[in-house]
Formats: C-alpha cells, structure tokens, sequence
C-alpha cells in the first residue's frame, strides 16, 4: 500500500505516458492487492490537476480569450483530471458542459517518453519473433493521436451516431464550435463513477451494465470496425439502473475489414481447435517476423486461455 501511495504521487507528477502505464496497472494486474488497486485507480480521473492559470494560456492561444469569457459561466477548478488533460464544468445559457482542456507541453512530453521507453523496449526484445518497432509504431501513432481533440471530437461524434439504437447507452454531444486541438466541448453527463457504482450496485444491475459494454464494444468493431482502445474505468459513468455513459475517444482505431475477417478467421480457429488455421492466420497478420523462433505451443495456450469464456456453454 505504502509503495503504491509513493508511485500514485511520483506518476501524477510526471503526467502522460507514464501516468497511463499506472492507470493500466489499477485494473489490469490481479497480482496487485485490492487496496493498492484501488489507490492506484486514483489516476483514472482524479489526479492532481493544474492550476488554472496554465491552463488558461491554452484558452488564450486558441480562441484568443480567457475560459471565463469564453464561456458564461467557468468553473476554475476542475472535477476530474487525468493522464493528458483535465475536465472543467461551464455553461452557456441554461446548457451545462464539460471542457476538457490539455496539459501545456504533454505532446513533447510523451513524445519523449516514447522515445525513452521504445529504445528500451528494442533493446530488450532483440531475441524474440515479434514486429518490436512496428509495435511501438503502432503505439506511438496512437498517442499522438490522443493529443488531438479534434480526432476525438470526430471520432466521438461516429460513435455517438452508431450508438443511437442502444438502449441505456449515451455518449455526450460535441459543441464544435467550442474545440480546438487542444480543448474539447461535449455536453456534461451525470453518473456515478465505476468504483461508486460498483460499491452500491447490486449484481443483477452491474451485470446489465457490463453487458452494455461488451455489447457495444464489440459490436462497433466487429460490425463497423473501429474499436475504442482506451476502455479504463475511468472512461464510464453510470445510473443506477445499469445504463452506461461512454466517453473519451481519443484512442480509436479504425481497421479494415480485411482485417476484421482476419480476426474472426484466428478466433474460430481456436475455438475449433484447429491449429493449421490459426498458425496461418497469425503468420498472415503479419506481427511474426520469423515465425520459425515463435513459440507456437505456448500462444495456442495463450489463445485458448483468452477464448475460454466463449467456450463454456450457456
């Protein structure tokens, strides 16, 4: 507990990309005792926030204006604040929004923490089969893309139109208007937040909630291919009815059918228990350099142990 205490306070400092790998380890690591998860979960939204006069300037460099001329009303403190930027309440008219506003200087900061990490990671994988650079490519595309709320605000608008038919599912509006690369304007959503709903939930209403995003998460690259790649806890809000709130979309991708097909292809073969398919498959990904030196036997175990809940009759 102690040690993650000393680590929440050292990663919020440092912001961005390292504050992700934290963020990561509150729900991904079961190895972790709950009480440092749930001290870890901190970083999911509610980080140590920057003061509003530094992040003001990015109002004044946008739009020329100071966010409480901006806006009618501007809430100076924040009420959640994570890896890349902080969320502040504010209101035109009768409407309430949420403004999230990014940190001055985190491009170049996770630029440099990229390069740091990736040169690390090369160095340390040079043995193994696996695309190395080409991962870190693939993450280093994805990052910067994070940093630009205007690819968000695109993004989170397609969604919020392929969400439409969903019952009790909602994902905020943009305001256009109020966005830049740097700061994004949606309409505010209430809702509890995944550690409160999950304390005063009961079981049958979590499991609604859960199918909810499964369903949607899914769905939306199965069927439409493009897959929201950032699904922390921290990106959910709740009612207490099991209806969920999807936000941030900073983080998406969009893949080719091709490769959709090529997913399928892989998971029905492990299901079918076909490893002639599935080695095919895996090599025609393209993410084994050599297949050769892969160790086959441990990601069939490895692919079997992922598909297992699909397996296990009803």
């Amino acid at each position: 507990l102690e040690s993650a205490l000393a680590l929440v306070e050292q990663l919020d400092d440092l912001k961005g990309l390292m504050m992700k790998v934290g963020q990561m380890a509150s729900y991904l690591d079961p190895t972790l005792p709950p009480r440092a998860r749930k001290v870890l979960s901190t970083l999911q939204a509610n980080s140590k926030p920057m003061t509003f006069e530094s992040i003001d300037q990015i109002f004044m460099e946008d739009f020329g204006k100071s966010a409480t001329d901006l806006f009618d009303r501007f809430t100076t403190e924040p009420f959640a604040a994570a890896s890349i930027g902080q969320v502040h309440e504010a209101w035109q008219g009768d409407q309430k929004l949420a403004v999230k506003v990014q940190y001055p200087g985190i491009r170049s900061a996770i630029t440099s923490d990229l390069n740091t990490v990736g040169t690390l990671a090369r160095l340390g994988t040079m043995t193994m089969s696996l695309d190395t650079k080409a991962i870190f490519d693939e993450l280093r595309e994805r990052m910067a893309q994070e940093t630009d709320y205007l690819s968000e605000a695109a993004f989170q608008s397609a969604f919020a139109k392929l969400l439409e038919r969903w019952p009790d599912v909602s994902v905020p509006a943009v305001h256009e208007d109020l966005s830049t690369e740097r700061i994004l304007t949606s309409g505010f959503s209430p809702g509890l937040s995944f550690q409160s709903f999950t304390d005063s939930a009961s079981q049958e209403i979590k499991n609604r909630a859960a199918e909810r995003i499964f369903e949607v998460s899914f769905s939306t690259i199965l069927k439409h291919c493009l897959y929201n790649a950032d699904p922390h806890p921290g990106n959910y809000l709740f009612d207490e009815d099991g209806g969920v709130t999807f936000l941030d979309f900073g983080c998406v991708l969009e893949f080719s059918p091709k490769t959709i097909e090529l997913w399928k292809t892989i998971a029905n073969a492990v299901m079918d228990g076909d490893r002639a398919t599935f080695r095919e498959g895996t090599v025609e990904t393209g993410m084994i350099i050599d297949p050769d030196k892969l160790d086959w036997d441990h990601h069939w175990k490895v692919l079997q142990y992922i598909y297992e809940p699909y397996m296990i009759p009803n």
